[in-house]
């Protein structure tokens, strides 16, 4: 492989040439480095968990884990801490009847508390998923009263985002029947109001 350079003799271009030897040879100048294993300084002996989302659910300032366990079926919260493991179990856990899909923390009733959204799998299908909400409480408490009640069916995944700017999570996605729209939330834990997109060249 040459280098060169377009002018009146398209010769090969030595500078260039040196150069790229130059920087070949820093390269291997470059000590190799070890990666570090810190799993068990992260989770300690948590080591059967998918990790799924971040947040402050007990809100002292330490990030905490959202993590899907290995049954697929139970959602818990491990709690952050500033020393090893740095995230551990605290009993905030609430089991589904059916696998798990994703997990997202925020704010969906406007009371300034971490609630959890689950999907989960609805069976049968391979794409459609039921949405579930646990209402936050405050404190380091999981409310699992919720874990059967279904606000909306989707196909795939939502998108979380704040659709009215009222600084309530709202989502955005796909109806079973192939029609996008937005799901807004409000202060009252109803189900959320369904706002479609009337352009039909966005739906499938």
């Amino acid at each position: 492989m040459g280098v060169y350079l377009m002018d009146s003799g398209r010769k090969p271009l030595k500078m260039a040439v040196r150069i790229l030897f130059c920087i070949s040879y820093m390269l291997l100048l470059i000590p190799c480095v070890e990666p570090s294993d810190i799993t068990k300084a992260v989770f300690g002996d948590q080591l059967d968990v998918l990790p799924a989302a971040f947040g402050d659910f007990n809100s002292d300032e330490y990030p905490d884990l959202f993590v899907i366990r290995k049954d697929r079926k139970t959602v818990e919260v491990l709690l952050g801490s500033d020393t090893e493991p740095l995230v551990r179990r605290g009993g905030l856990k609430c089991e589904f009847k059916h696998e798990v899909t994703s997990i997202v923390p925020g704010d969906f009733d406007g009371d300034a508390l971490m609630d959890i959204l689950v999907t989960v799998k609805e069976p049968h299908t391979s794409l459609n998923n039921s949405v579930s909400i646990l209402w936050g409480s405050g404190g380091e408490q999981l409310n699992c009263s919720q874990t059967e009640k279904k606000y909306l069916t989707l196909f795939g995944q939502p998108l979380a985002l704040d659709y009215n700017q009222d600084m309530i999570i709202d989502l955005f996605g796909e109806t079973v029947h192939g029609h996008r729209a937005f799901w807004v939330f409000d202060k009252t834990r109803d189900n959320p109001k369904m706002v479609p997109i009337l352009d039909e060249s966005v739906n499938r």
